[in-house]
Protein backbone atom coordinates (compact mmCIF):
# COMPACT_ATOMS: atom_id res chain seq x y z
CA UNK A 1 0.00 0.00 0.00
CA UNK A 2 1.09 3.62 0.40
CA UNK A 3 4.44 3.48 2.23
CA UNK A 4 4.55 7.00 3.68
CA UNK A 5 2.95 10.40 3.80
CA UNK A 6 3.93 12.56 0.85
CA UNK A 7 3.01 14.80 -2.03
CA UNK A 8 4.41 13.38 -5.25
CA UNK A 9 4.33 14.54 -8.86
CA UNK A 10 3.77 11.59 -11.17
CA UNK A 11 2.89 10.82 -14.78
CA UNK A 12 1.09 8.02 -16.56
CA UNK A 13 4.52 6.44 -17.04
CA UNK A 14 5.46 6.68 -13.36
CA UNK A 15 2.33 5.70 -11.44
CA UNK A 16 3.49 3.79 -8.35
CA UNK A 17 2.75 0.07 -8.44
CA UNK A 18 1.16 0.38 -5.00
CA UNK A 19 -1.37 2.85 -6.38
CA UNK A 20 -2.21 0.61 -9.33
CA UNK A 21 -2.98 -2.30 -7.00
CA UNK A 22 -5.37 -0.45 -4.71
CA UNK A 23 -8.98 -1.57 -4.80
CA UNK A 24 -11.12 1.57 -4.52
CA UNK A 25 -13.86 -0.55 -2.89
CA UNK A 26 -11.51 -1.57 -0.11
CA UNK A 27 -12.99 -0.23 3.14
CA UNK A 28 -9.45 0.34 4.45
CA UNK A 29 -8.70 2.84 1.70
CA UNK A 30 -10.28 6.19 0.97
CA UNK A 31 -9.46 7.69 -2.45
CA UNK A 32 -10.51 11.08 -3.77
CA UNK A 33 -9.86 11.93 -7.42
CA UNK A 34 -10.07 15.51 -8.71
CA UNK A 35 -10.08 15.86 -12.49
CA UNK A 36 -8.16 18.88 -13.74
CA UNK A 37 -10.10 18.86 -17.01
CA UNK A 38 -13.17 20.19 -15.24
CA UNK A 39 -11.64 21.96 -12.22
CA UNK A 40 -10.24 25.18 -13.62
CA UNK A 41 -11.09 27.71 -10.87
CA UNK A 42 -11.31 27.96 -7.08
CA UNK A 43 -15.12 27.74 -7.29
CA UNK A 44 -14.87 24.57 -9.38
CA UNK A 45 -12.62 23.05 -6.74
CA UNK A 46 -14.93 23.72 -3.81
CA UNK A 47 -17.96 22.57 -5.80
CA UNK A 48 -16.15 19.27 -6.28
CA UNK A 49 -15.15 19.15 -2.61
CA UNK A 50 -18.76 19.58 -1.51
CA UNK A 51 -19.66 16.38 -3.34
CA UNK A 52 -17.15 14.40 -1.27
CA UNK A 53 -17.31 15.96 2.19
CA UNK A 54 -20.30 16.10 4.50
CA UNK A 55 -21.60 19.22 6.22
CA UNK A 56 -20.70 19.73 9.86
CA UNK A 57 -23.35 21.65 11.80
CA UNK A 58 -24.55 23.12 8.54
CA UNK A 59 -21.06 24.38 7.61
CA UNK A 60 -20.19 23.80 3.97
CA UNK A 61 -16.64 23.08 2.90
CA UNK A 62 -15.99 26.37 1.12
CA UNK A 63 -12.57 27.34 2.43
CA UNK A 64 -9.21 25.76 3.14
CA UNK A 65 -9.91 26.11 6.86
CA UNK A 66 -13.04 23.94 6.72
CA UNK A 67 -11.29 21.55 4.33
CA UNK A 68 -8.47 21.12 6.85
CA UNK A 69 -10.95 20.48 9.66
CA UNK A 70 -12.74 17.76 7.71
CA UNK A 71 -9.62 16.03 6.42
CA UNK A 72 -8.12 15.78 9.90
CA UNK A 73 -11.36 14.43 11.34
CA UNK A 74 -12.21 12.07 8.48
CA UNK A 75 -15.47 13.93 7.87
CA UNK A 76 -16.23 12.44 4.46
CA UNK A 77 -19.53 11.32 2.96
CA UNK A 78 -17.92 8.10 1.79
CA UNK A 79 -16.45 6.92 5.09
CA UNK A 80 -18.66 4.54 7.08
CA UNK A 81 -16.09 3.09 9.43
CA UNK A 82 -13.43 5.74 9.89
CA UNK A 83 -11.52 3.68 12.41
CA UNK A 84 -10.73 1.10 9.71
CA UNK A 85 -9.15 3.57 7.27
CA UNK A 86 -5.46 2.80 6.77
CA UNK A 87 -4.74 4.82 3.63
CA UNK A 88 -6.16 8.16 2.57
CA UNK A 89 -5.24 9.19 -0.98
CA UNK A 90 -5.90 12.40 -2.88
CA UNK A 91 -5.21 12.28 -6.63
CA UNK A 92 -5.21 15.46 -8.70
CA UNK A 93 -5.53 14.09 -12.22
CA UNK A 94 -4.52 16.16 -15.28
CA UNK A 95 -2.54 18.33 -12.88
CA UNK A 96 -1.08 20.39 -15.72
CA UNK A 97 -4.66 21.67 -16.36
CA UNK A 98 -5.87 21.64 -12.75
CA UNK A 99 -6.78 25.21 -11.63
CA UNK A 100 -5.39 26.47 -14.92
CA UNK A 101 -7.43 29.67 -14.63
CA UNK A 102 -6.55 30.29 -10.98
CA UNK A 103 -2.81 29.70 -10.61
CA UNK A 104 -2.57 31.76 -7.42
CA UNK A 105 -5.08 29.53 -5.62
CA UNK A 106 -3.30 26.45 -6.96
CA UNK A 107 -0.10 27.67 -5.33
CA UNK A 108 -1.97 28.32 -2.05
CA UNK A 109 -3.43 24.81 -2.22
CA UNK A 110 0.00 23.23 -2.65
CA UNK A 111 1.32 25.18 0.35
CA UNK A 112 -1.78 24.19 2.31
CA UNK A 113 -1.17 20.47 1.81
CA UNK A 114 2.58 20.77 2.36
CA UNK A 115 2.34 22.73 5.61
CA UNK A 116 -1.04 21.88 7.17
CA UNK A 117 -2.04 18.39 6.05
CA UNK A 118 0.95 16.20 5.24
CA UNK A 119 2.96 17.04 8.38
CA UNK A 120 -0.12 16.40 10.51
CA UNK A 121 -0.46 12.83 9.30
CA UNK A 122 3.27 12.22 9.26
CA UNK A 123 4.45 13.72 12.53
CA UNK A 124 1.31 13.49 14.66
CA UNK A 125 0.23 10.04 13.62
CA UNK A 126 -1.11 9.26 17.10
CA UNK A 127 -4.00 11.29 18.42
CA UNK A 128 -2.89 11.80 22.01
CA UNK A 129 -6.36 12.14 23.49
CA UNK A 130 -7.59 8.73 22.33
CA UNK A 131 -4.39 7.03 21.22
CA UNK A 132 -6.14 6.52 17.88
CA UNK A 133 -3.84 5.87 14.96
CA UNK A 134 -4.24 8.11 11.93
CA UNK A 135 -4.11 6.68 8.40
CA UNK A 136 -1.26 7.18 6.01
CA UNK A 137 -1.96 10.13 3.75
CA UNK A 138 -0.67 10.45 0.18
CA UNK A 139 -1.26 13.24 -2.29
CA UNK A 140 -0.51 12.58 -5.97
CA UNK A 141 -0.41 15.36 -8.53
CA UNK A 142 -0.71 13.30 -11.71
CA UNK A 143 0.41 14.72 -15.02
CA UNK A 144 -1.10 13.06 -18.06
CA UNK A 145 2.25 12.41 -19.72
CA UNK A 146 5.88 13.34 -19.37
CA UNK A 147 5.56 15.69 -22.33
CA UNK A 148 2.74 17.62 -20.65
CA UNK A 149 5.11 19.30 -18.22
CA UNK A 150 6.89 21.16 -20.99
CA UNK A 151 6.13 20.64 -24.66
CA UNK A 152 7.94 22.02 -27.67
CA UNK A 153 6.46 20.68 -30.89
CA UNK A 154 8.67 21.17 -33.92
CA UNK A 155 9.71 20.10 -37.38
CA UNK A 156 13.28 18.80 -37.44
CA UNK A 157 15.61 18.04 -40.35
CA UNK A 158 17.87 15.08 -39.61
CA UNK A 159 20.38 12.95 -41.46
CA UNK A 160 19.84 9.46 -42.88
CA UNK A 161 22.12 7.87 -40.28
CA UNK A 162 19.72 9.00 -37.52
CA UNK A 163 16.67 7.44 -39.17
CA UNK A 164 16.86 3.89 -37.84
CA UNK A 165 17.13 4.83 -34.18
CA UNK A 166 14.11 7.18 -34.44
CA UNK A 167 11.97 4.60 -36.20
CA UNK A 168 12.92 1.83 -33.77
CA UNK A 169 12.21 4.04 -30.78
CA UNK A 170 8.76 5.11 -31.93
CA UNK A 171 7.27 2.61 -34.40
CA UNK A 172 6.22 -0.03 -31.88
CA UNK A 173 5.78 2.26 -28.89
CA UNK A 174 2.23 1.81 -27.59
CA UNK A 175 2.13 5.44 -26.42
CA UNK A 176 3.18 6.88 -29.79
CA UNK A 177 1.02 7.77 -32.77
CA UNK A 178 3.53 6.94 -35.52
CA UNK A 179 3.33 7.74 -39.24
CA UNK A 180 6.04 6.94 -41.78
CA UNK A 181 6.03 8.45 -45.28
CA UNK A 182 8.53 7.59 -48.00
CA UNK A 183 9.07 10.77 -49.99
CA UNK A 184 10.29 8.78 -53.00
CA UNK A 185 6.76 7.51 -53.69
CA UNK A 186 4.78 10.67 -52.89
CA UNK A 187 5.67 13.37 -55.36
CA UNK A 188 2.22 14.99 -55.92
CA UNK A 189 -0.74 16.07 -53.81
CA UNK A 190 -2.81 13.26 -55.40
CA UNK A 191 -0.35 10.66 -54.10
CA UNK A 192 -0.28 12.42 -50.74
CA UNK A 193 -4.10 12.34 -50.64
CA UNK A 194 -4.19 8.61 -51.41
CA UNK A 195 -1.66 7.96 -48.68
CA UNK A 196 -3.72 9.85 -46.09
CA UNK A 197 -6.88 7.95 -47.09
CA UNK A 198 -5.07 4.66 -46.50
CA UNK A 199 -3.29 5.47 -43.24
CA UNK A 200 -5.44 7.86 -41.18
CA UNK A 201 -9.15 8.37 -40.69
CA UNK A 202 -10.52 10.57 -43.46
CA UNK A 203 -14.31 11.17 -43.62
CA UNK A 204 -16.18 10.24 -46.80
CA UNK A 205 -16.82 13.85 -47.80
CA UNK A 206 -13.10 14.64 -47.86
CA UNK A 207 -12.12 14.36 -51.53
CA UNK A 208 -9.10 15.58 -53.49
CA UNK A 209 -10.49 19.13 -53.67
CA UNK A 210 -10.00 19.50 -49.90
CA UNK A 211 -6.25 19.01 -50.28
CA UNK A 212 -6.04 22.74 -51.04
CA UNK A 213 -8.47 23.73 -48.30
CA UNK A 214 -6.05 24.83 -45.58
CA UNK A 215 -8.40 24.56 -42.60
CA UNK A 216 -10.07 21.31 -43.71
CA UNK A 217 -6.70 19.63 -44.27
CA UNK A 218 -5.49 20.84 -40.86
CA UNK A 219 -8.58 19.36 -39.20
CA UNK A 220 -7.97 15.98 -40.82
CA UNK A 221 -4.33 15.93 -39.73
CA UNK A 222 -5.24 16.96 -36.17
CA UNK A 223 -8.36 14.90 -35.47
CA UNK A 224 -7.00 11.40 -36.03
CA UNK A 225 -4.27 11.90 -33.41
CA UNK A 226 -6.33 14.05 -31.04
CA UNK A 227 -9.04 11.44 -30.57
CA UNK A 228 -6.63 8.54 -30.26
CA UNK A 229 -5.42 7.27 -26.90
CA UNK A 230 -1.81 7.96 -27.88
CA UNK A 231 0.19 10.42 -25.81
CA UNK A 232 2.59 11.68 -28.47
CA UNK A 233 2.88 11.78 -32.24
CA UNK A 234 5.89 11.21 -34.47
CA UNK A 235 5.71 11.80 -38.21
CA UNK A 236 8.73 10.66 -40.23
CA UNK A 237 9.13 11.87 -43.82
CA UNK A 238 11.92 9.80 -45.36
CA UNK A 239 13.74 11.11 -48.46
CA UNK A 240 12.25 14.51 -47.72
CA UNK A 241 13.94 16.17 -50.71
CA UNK A 242 11.74 14.08 -53.02
CA UNK A 243 8.52 14.44 -51.03
CA UNK A 244 6.01 16.44 -53.18
CA UNK A 245 8.93 17.28 -55.44
CA UNK A 246 6.65 17.92 -58.43
CA UNK A 247 4.65 20.52 -56.51
CA UNK A 248 7.12 22.53 -54.40
CA UNK A 249 4.73 25.44 -53.75
CA UNK A 250 2.07 23.03 -52.49
CA UNK A 251 4.69 21.40 -50.24
CA UNK A 252 5.69 24.78 -48.81
CA UNK A 253 2.14 25.96 -48.07
CA UNK A 254 0.10 22.84 -47.40
CA UNK A 255 2.73 20.80 -45.60
CA UNK A 256 5.52 22.91 -44.12
CA UNK A 257 3.54 26.04 -43.26
CA UNK A 258 0.44 24.07 -42.24
CA UNK A 259 2.37 21.97 -39.74
CA UNK A 260 4.56 24.77 -38.39
CA UNK A 261 1.81 27.38 -38.07
CA UNK A 262 -1.30 25.30 -37.38
CA UNK A 263 -0.95 21.59 -36.50
CA UNK A 264 2.06 21.72 -34.16
CA UNK A 265 0.91 24.84 -32.25
CA UNK A 266 -2.55 23.31 -31.88
CA UNK A 267 -1.21 20.36 -29.87
CA UNK A 268 1.34 22.50 -28.03
CA UNK A 269 -1.05 25.16 -26.69
CA UNK A 270 -4.41 25.69 -28.40
CA UNK A 271 -5.88 22.26 -27.62
CA UNK A 272 -6.18 23.25 -23.93
CA UNK A 273 -8.51 26.22 -24.33
CA UNK A 274 -10.16 25.31 -27.65
CA UNK A 275 -11.05 21.69 -26.81
CA UNK A 276 -10.34 21.57 -23.05
CA UNK A 277 -8.06 18.66 -23.74
CA UNK A 278 -4.49 18.00 -22.65
CA UNK A 279 -1.41 19.09 -24.55
CA UNK A 280 0.30 16.50 -26.73
CA UNK A 281 3.80 16.19 -28.07
CA UNK A 282 4.12 16.17 -31.87
CA UNK A 283 7.46 15.94 -33.66
CA UNK A 284 7.94 15.88 -37.44
CA UNK A 285 11.23 14.42 -38.66
CA UNK A 286 12.24 15.38 -42.18
CA UNK A 287 15.01 13.00 -43.26
CA UNK A 288 17.06 14.48 -46.05
CA UNK A 289 18.65 12.34 -48.76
Amino acid sequence: MIPYTKREFITDYLIPESLMQIDQKDENVNIFIFNGLRIRTQNDFFDEIKNSFDNINGIECNSLETLEYKIKRFRFNTIKNAEKIENMIFIFDHYDLFLKDDCEFKKHLEIFFDTNILPFFEKENILRATQKKYPKFALYCKFVALDCIKIKNEMLHIKQEEKNSIIQENKNNSNTYFIYINGNVISTKEEYFNYLKQHIYVPDYFDISYMENYNALADILEDDFQYSEKKRAVLVIDNYNNFLIKQPLYKKVYFEELFKETVLPFFEEEIEYVCHDRKKSYIVYCIDN
